[in-house]
């Protein structure tokens, strides 16, 4: 989860950025031609709390900045017709989690205000509330939904 950048190998961050950043510029190529032309739909990308910078995750977090920065700018250039919007999860209950000791665990635990871990299905609900009719005037929005952890350096 964590490599010093100046131990970071160049496959390491081109990795992280093919994981993170290029399946949402080929997916929206694919899919925001065909909302232009009916002149309405709802793009929401997955971005993370750390896309202001977190120190030993600069490969994850210039990744998930790249991704909100896409958002931003697809937000202007396909408004008015369509709705581009991210969210910025914080550490999510996943296998990733299951690997780390108890320690690093509670590190991320204690940054939340809600005492605990995010689950899947509470990102999941933000990006439900983004794609429906109810977030129809957000458009270029990062929603961090993270139990209270906001971006910072």
């Amino acid at each position: 989860l964590y490599t010093p950048f100046l131990e970071m190998s160049e496959t390491q961050w081109d990795t992280t950025f093919m994981l993170n950043l290029k399946p949402a510029f080929h997916l929206i190529q694919a899919i925001a031609p065909a909302m232009l032309e009916r002149g309405s739909g709802k793009i929401v990308n997955i971005a993370s709390i750390v896309f202001a910078g977190e120190g030993g995750q600069a490969d994850y977090a210039a990744a998930k900045a790249a991704v909100a920065s896409l958002t931003r700018s697809l937000a202007q250039e396909f408004a008015p017709h369509l709705n581009v919007n991210a969210i910025a999860p914080g550490l999510i209950q996943t296998t990733v989690v299951d690997r780390l000791s108890e320690e690093e665990r509670q590190g991320f635990v204690g940054r939340s205000l809600m005492n605990r871990l995010e689950k899947a299905s509470e990102v999941a609900d933000a990006v439900a509330f983004l794609a429906s009719d109810e977030a129809a005037f957000l458009t270029g929005e990062i929603m961090a939904v993270s139990g209270g952890n906001h971006p910072h350096l």
